[in-house]
């Protein structure tokens, strides 16, 4: 047995008094004669030798009560194995779980507050010379440095849901971080959270024998969440006054069937449709939701859906850009395509203009989303100087090679934008056996890809030449590894290539169903490319098709408590601006040229789904693959264990009841002692 305060020992001294007091009895006798005390004396004598007794009780008693009063003072406690290592200089960090579903409900009430008032009971474990590491899953600068223990107090009361999500790995990593300018050896790490099963990596943790983990679960009352999954378009043709289809994907992650969930899209705040669906336990459906748009330019949009308690994933805000119509320029090298006239001709989204190429107007280029080099016989300085204009400034180029081989001057145009060459022409029946999906050109063309499409077939074709400088992928590939469709990027434009003419004599391209809705994709240029909306503590960087050229790399970004300037670079031909974590609130944003305020666009920003999956990991899922210690009980019993590793199994309770014990036996002593007078 050890004393935490053996200093108080020295009050045992005070046993001396009633010591004293029985040994010198003061109490002063008076002297009575009776005539005949024969009976007296016998009933005397037995009287004294039984309040000899009661007096020894008394003081026995008295000297118990003292003792273990001043024992109660000095905080006797009893080593446990843990405490000579607790007792040594430590390195604390909790790490308080504060995603968005810690937001659901428990047996105590919000998991994040009964997160919090874990926290503070762990820290009140501890004494008052220790100093924590406060850390959430927003993973600020300032939580990496250390707190005493108020500061770590105040700073847990401050502590708010939160967009962002961290997996276990990462927060391990982060708290050993703080540690390190530390010379503690013990480092003791405390992650309280509800574990859910997309962030619990515990194959991702290397256990270390430095470094003691505590688990602290927090557990929902049900496992129950409807949410907006995501939306799109089903077809990126967008025209103004005409029907515009947005798919809307709901998930439902609980174990009953849900009905008649209701839809709601605002577009510009204004209600524009409500739909109702259905939706299985444990799967998710698809609702359609039908409307039509009567302005261009951005257009703010805003779907909902009623649930709690998890409400952040209720509402999904994205953008559509709209323009009155597209312009297209041909450039023909003899006579015009009647395939590409068929597709636009008739058409209100779209303007064909059609010219030699002897007679261009070069000041028009800028102003059409798409120019297409039909089969052109030459290429001339001038007019590949005005295309790389073009293609600098996020132009779509769509190169259709000639049926005569006079491919020279279109192989120089290709190499100064590091695209792929011409070779020599091949007689050849292929077949395309392959789409890249997954390159925007292709990417929401198909609801499904089928498994046995019909595509393309090749009579003939141009073979084509790469080079080490070549930037750009296969769009459509044949059946012996050349490119039948060819895409690169040069600055912020992108470079189309068939490798052949548009005639039936080389290929049935246009008599195919591909035909049109990969010349309408191409004729919506960088505009078709454009996502609905971006994702927080996902996406860093946001593609805007404000011109920076010329002026500061610069934007400033406002809205939805967010204000801030960020730096613009050009990536992959696009002007991006880096965001990094700065956007906290999922919401619609203005982003302008910091000086040029008058050119502005909009982005759409949305919660991480991820969170929207609130299955977790049963209490003994938790340490099969990492040591770690589970502290599954309320916060007072946590606050006591940690206690009571730190300094043994502590006594002065004890040694308090019997204090009181002892006092009360003398008590009743004194009382039995005053009936026998």
């Amino acid at each position: 047995m050890q004393f935490v305060y053996p200093s108080f020992l020295f009050a045992l001294s005070a046993i001396a008094i009633p010591i004293i007091i029985h040994l010198f009895n003061f109490r002063r006798y008076k002297k009575i004669i009776f005539s005949d005390i024969r009976f007296l004396k016998t009933v005397q004598e037995e009287t004294k030798s039984k309040r000899k007794i009661k007096e020894l009780l008394i003081l026995l008693s008295r000297i118990l009560a003292i003792t273990f009063l001043a024992l109660a003072f000095a905080q006797p406690f009893i080593p446990q194995q843990k405490t000579t290592q607790l007792a040594a200089q430590k390195a604390l960090s909790i790490y308080i779980d504060n995603s968005f579903s810690m937001g659901n409900e428990g047996k105590n009430g919000i998991l994040l507050e009964t997160a919090k008032n874990k926290a503070r009971a762990i820290i009140n474990g501890y004494g008052n010379a220790e100093n924590f590491q406060i850390l959430t899953s927003d993973f600020e600068g300032k939580q990496q440095r250390l707190l005493s223990k108020n500061d770590a107090l105040q700073t847990i009361d401050n502590i708010k849901l939160s967009a962002a999500s961290k997996k276990i790995s990462e927060v391990l990593k982060r708290q050993k971080q703080a540690f390190e300018n530390q010379s503690q050896k013990n480092q003791i790490s405390y992650i309280i959270s509800d574990f859910q099963k997309n962030f619990s990596d515990f194959e991702n943790i290397k256990n270390d024998s430095n470094f003691t983990i505590n688990f602290v679960p927090v557990q929902a009352n049900i496992d129950h969440n409807i949410f907006i999954d995501s939306t799109w378009l089903t077809s990126p043709i967008i025209r103004i006054n005409s029907p515009i289809q947005l798919k809307v994907r709901i998930r439902n992650i609980g174990n009953e069937n849900i009905e008649n969930i209701a839809i709601t899209l605002k577009i510009n705040s204004i209600q524009k449709a409500l739909v109702n669906v259905n939706c299985e336990a444990h799967s998710y459906t698809d609702g359609e939701i039908t409307f039509t748009l009567n302005s261009t330019g951005i257009q703010q949009g805003e779907l909902s859906i009623i649930d709690n308690p998890i409400s952040f994933d209720d509402k999904l805000f994205f953008t559509i850009s709209t323009s009155s119509s597209n312009q297209i320029l041909c450039i023909n090298g003899g006579e015009e395509n009647k395939f590409i006239k068929n597709v636009f001709e008739g058409d209100d989204a779209f303007i064909l203009n059609n010219c030699n190429e002897n007679k261009i107007d070069y000041s028009s280029f800028n102003k059409n989303q798409l120019i297409i080099l039909n089969e052109p016989n030459s290429l001339t300085s001038g007019l590949s100087s005005e295309l790389k204009k073009y293609l600098e400034g996020g132009g779509f180029l769509l190169i259709i090679p000639p049926q005569q081989n006079k491919i020279t001057e279109i192989n120089s145009f290709l190499s100064e934008v590091n695209s792929i060459n011409f070779g020599v022409p091949v007689k050849q029946n292929l077949k395309v056996d392959h789409i890249n999906t997954q390159e925007e050109l292709f990417k929401d063309v198909f609801l499904k890809f089928p498994r046995n499409i019909d595509l393309p077939t090749i009579s003939q074709y141009y073979e084509t030449i790469k080079s080490t400088s070549n930037k750009g992928t296969s769009l459509m590939q044949l059946n012996n590894g050349l490119p039948f469709i060819y895409q690169s990027t040069y600055k912020k434009g992108k470079v189309i290539i068939l490798t052949v003419p548009l005639n039936e004599l080389w290929s049935n391209l246009t008599q195919h169903s591909i035909f049109v809705p990969l010349m309408l994709k191409m004729a919506f240029g960088n505009s078709s490319y454009s996502s609905l909306y971006s994702t927080i503590d996902k996406d860093k960087w946001i593609n805007t098709k404000l011109d920076f050229q010329g002026a500061e790399k610069i934007a400033h970004i406002v809205g939805n408590d967010a204000d801030f300037l960020a730096e613009v670079k050009l990536q992959d031909g696009k002007n991006t601006v880096y965001i990094d974590e700065q956007i906290k609130k999922a919401g619609i944003f203005h982003l302008e040229m910091k000086d040029k305020k008058e050119a502005s666009a909009l982005f759409a920003m949305n919660y991480n789904r991820a969170e929207s999956y609130t299955q977790t990991l049963d209490i003994s899922e938790l340490t099969k693959n990492i040591k770690a210690e589970i502290l599954n009980d309320d916060a007072t019993v946590i606050q006591q264990k940690i206690s009571q590793e730190l300094s043994g199994t502590q006594l002065w309770r004890v040694c308090l009841m019997l204090c009181l014990l002892f006092v009360l036996i003398e008590i009743l002593l004194l009382k039995l002692l005053l009936k026998s007078f």
